[in-house]
């Protein structure tokens, strides 16, 4: 596994800190001088075994995330494509440009709830997974403090409570409107010093996603965010 771009490692002393946190999260060079209205988490759902000779060793490797990002977000090769490519079209509306994808990579943070490998891609995280991904998950924006998170799918809302473990105070899960055939939901959660991120859960962008769907619904969500992005 090629390692030559693996982000801002700033973080990761607080990160190893973390004891489930299996897999090192990916944070842009630019995500740190930020101003706080452009920190944007985006959370995938899982990774899995694609059975390859070495994929095994390359999971093993708390580098591995980040790996992803660069190989496929910032080199914009085929490893995850359809997942990477979606995500960049719903956040910029459009079929982005290579020097907009790198502007997207390089200011975000992104990281798998799940931190675990599924055997397969037909095999699915148990909700006991959620529930210890969510305890990982706000150790995790204690660090980064993000104004936003972009859940790449929704079924991790349905095991939304782990932050009563973590000095978090939350909004209830609302369901919104359907959209694409799936319903999108939104929470805030604030942390004891103040600070507040906003959670987004749209449909798990694979196969069968309306990235021009999603577009609008973010831009309602995100307002602030995606007019930034979306600049030059």
């Amino acid at each position: 596994m090629q390692q030559e771009n693996i982000g801002d490692t700033n973080f990761d002393k607080q990160f190893k800190q973390i004891e489930k946190l299996t897999w090192l999260p990916w944070v842009g060079k630019d995500y740190s001088i930020l101003p706080t209205n452009r920190k944007l988490l985006l959370v995938a759902e899982s990774n899995y075994d694609w059975h390859e000779e070495g994929s095994v060793d390359d999971l093993a490797d708390s580098n591995f995330t980040r790996w992803i990002i660069n190989h496929d977000g910032i080199e914009g090769s085929d490893f995850y494509r359809r997942i990477m490519r979606n995500i960049e079209k719903a956040l910029f509306n459009d079929n982005p440009r290579k020097e907009q994808k790198i502007k997207l990579w390089e200011s975000v943070g992104y990281y798998n709830i799940v931190q675990r490998y599924m055997e397969t891609p037909n095999h699915r995280p148990t909700y006991d997974d959620f529930s210890i991904g969510w305890d990982t998950f706000f150790k995790i924006i204690g660090i980064l403090q993000p104004e936003y998170c972009l859940f790449c799918g929704v079924t991790a809302s349905n095991s939304f409570q782990a932050f009563e473990k973590n000095s978090f105070n939350a909004d209830n899960i609302q369901c919104l409107d359907k959209v694409d055939n799936v319903y999108p939901r939104i929470a805030k959660v604030t942390s004891k010093e103040g600070h507040t991120t906003k959670l987004v859960f749209i449909k798990h962008p694979s196969k069968y996603f309306s990235w021009e769907s999603w577009a609008e619904f973010i831009e309602q969500q995100m307002g602030e965010y995606t007019a930034w992005l979306r600049k030059n």
